[in-house]
């Protein structure tokens, strides 16, 4: 008979359990355009679900030898109002030099 003035245990491995209910995750990628150690392929999209309702989108894109962009969306759980976007341009070379003091 469990003591009732003891904490309940969690799982062997440290983690809580679960109600019961399964959870999952489910990751994909696609890359187009040759790929080697020295060079990211052109295009680049990745997304990403798990079963709280979680969702996360990337897509990068290189648009010229010194210029990627990238673009990310998610949303932290299944509740649409909590969601996020951004977009990013990168700009590499003798460009650079003109946003530093």
């Amino acid at each position: 008979m469990p003591n009732p003035s003891m904490p309940k245990q969690g799982s062997p491995f440290g983690m809580p359990q679960s109600d019961n209910k399964g959870d999952f995750q489910l990751g994909i990628q696609y890359l187009h355009g040759p790929v080697s150690q020295i060079s990211a392929p052109k295009l680049i999209m990745t997304g990403r679900t798990d079963s709280n309702g979680k969702v996360e989108a990337v897509i990068m894109k290189k648009l010229g030898k010194d210029l990627n962009l990238r673009f990310n969306a998610g949303y932290l759980n299944s509740d649409i109002n909590y969601s996020q976007v951004s977009l990013d341009l990168n700009i590499d070379g003798k460009f650079t030099n003109l946003f530093r003091d």
